[in-house]
């Protein structure tokens, strides 16, 4: 079983369907077969929605047949949960590589926020459609994507409460949580055009210049009122790794 049928295999809840309906249409899967559909999803999804998207259309964009995806998958509803893990997946690399970097609070979530921006601009698979739809879906769908969404701001939350451990940000009169959420979504939500195209908003993401000003710009509103003038405690090594010296 390769890479990617153990990670696909993991996100249908530890098996991979093979509902076949005839074995002899079926191509020889190569590795690289559940990454086209995923992306083929990616786009079509993003541009006629769920419902407006079948697996006919994901097969003919993703230059394999219905019953490979199928293969893969299992269903409609199997591929859209593969597609909000893998999305998730992605956001929360970031996420944790953020927590692990040295530097100030304010550091790690612009290399968080920065990061995932480029993502959301990313014209190879894009994010950004195809999120602003299925968060918006009422019903299961989109409730699987919000669960993972949750799961990535507790670990954006962690960052700032290390932040505040080390004396680097107040205590807010909120839940953290509440702040991490507010925060993500104000620069995610806003990059995605959640709500309202970038025109209407002034944002200006064209460029990668532009996109880390606009973080830029983001983080100094919202840590104008948490970071203190106190020089922070360094981070505590973690387990089997040796403190940096100054």
């Amino acid at each position: 079983m390769s890479d990617l049928e153990k990670k696909f295999k993991a996100a249908a809840g530890g098996h991979i369907h093979r509902h076949v309906a005839d074995p002899s249409n079926v191509a020889d899967p190569t590795d690289d077969t559940p990454t086209r559909i995923l992306e083929a999803t990616h786009r079509l999804i993003g541009q006629f929605g769920f419902d407006g998207t079948s697996i006919r259309d994901i097969a003919k964009d993703s230059g394999t047949n219905p019953a490979l995806v199928y293969y893969y998958f299992g269903s409609k509803d199997g591929l859209f949960i593969a597609l909000a893990n893998d999305n998730a997946d992605r956001a929360g690399a970031i996420l944790r590589e953020a927590a692990n970097l040295e530097g100030s609070t304010r550091d790690r979530v612009r290399h968080f926020m920065a990061t995932w921006m480029r993502l959301v601009c990313d014209t190879h698979r894009p994010i950004a459609p195809w999120f602003r739809r299925a968060i918006q879906n009422p019903g299961e769908h989109g409730e699987v994507l919000r669960g993972r969404v949750a799961r990535n701001i507790g670990i954006l939350a962690g960052i700032l409460e290390d932040g505040i451990c080390r004396g680097e940000l107040r205590r807010p009169g909120v839940p953290v949580v509440t702040i991490a959420s507010a925060l993500m979504m104000s620069i995610a939500g806003l990059a995605m055009e959640v709500l309202l195209p970038h025109e209407r908003t002034g944002v200006d993401i064209s460029s990668q210049a532009a996109r880390e000003d606009f973080v830029d710009g983001m983080l100094d509103v919202w840590f104008k009122g948490l970071e203190t003038k106190t020089p922070p405690k360094p981070r505590a090594p973690k387990s089997g790794q040796r403190q940096r010296l100054p």
